[in-house]
């Protein structure tokens, strides 16, 4: 394993694969990452993609916490005050209703690092992201290659 992290900590709030493989990235380059998962099943990977999640969580340690709780929440917080990083991949708007937003945590550590990557999973955009058209002209390739037609149509912006 790579230590050009080594000594750096990550706070891992994601689910899924985008996020997900940013901070298995930083876990391979030498970084402590502690992911969250909800006590409901874990990461949704876990059960539907078992050799996806493994790839993506490797070199992670990880525990459930019930974000829906004040316990929950505060144990994020507890354990955010001795982290330098933390990337999360809640819906828009969730993790400010539950007060994990950047200014809550910047209250309890001023200087953590608050990633938030977007692409194509943030509806709070007033247009849709570079990435979003990607996954919009990628996505057709699945329906070409089957008798069943997509159910929207890109449309071109002018």
């Amino acid at each position: 394993m790579n230590e050009l992290l080594a000594g750096v900590r990550v706070l891992d709030l994601t689910n899924a694969l985008a996020a997900s493989s940013a901070t298995k990235i930083l876990a391979d380059l030498g970084a402590e990452v502690i992911k969250i998962e909800n006590p409901a099943g874990g990461d949704y990977t876990r059960a539907l993609m078992p050799y996806i999640f493994e790839s993506h969580n490797r070199n992670k340690r990880s525990f459930a916490v019930d974000l829906k709780h004040p316990e929950g929440v505060a144990l994020v917080k507890q354990v955010a005050t001795t982290c330098d990083v933390l990337v999360q991949s809640m819906r828009p708007g969730a993790a400010r209703e539950v007060g994990l937003s950047a200014e809550d945590l910047a209250v309890v550590n001023p200087n953590l690092i608050y990633a938030l990557p977007t692409g194509a999973v943030s509806m709070a955009l007033p247009r849709p992201s570079r990435a979003w058209r990607h996954c919009r002209t990628a996505s057709w390739a699945v329906p070409a290659s089957s008798t069943r037609r997509p159910a929207w149509r890109c449309r071109r912006r002018s």
